[in-house]
């Protein structure tokens, strides 16, 4: 099992941030779940996952 955290760009707030997300790879499924918090988009690092 592997996991990662990302950003949902396609998810906009109206404060200009955006929900992270825990994706679960399993078996060659994937299931995403929400952590209830939020991060500006210039403040993610995509290649340093945070």
């Amino acid at each position: 099992m592997t996991f990662r955290v990302i950003l949902r760009k396609d998810i906009i707030y109206k404060n200009n941030t955006s929900p992270l997300c825990l994706l679960f790879f399993h078996d060659n499924r994937k299931k995403s779940v929400g952590l209830g918090i939020s991060a500006a988009r210039e403040y993610w690092n995509a290649e340093a996952k945070s």
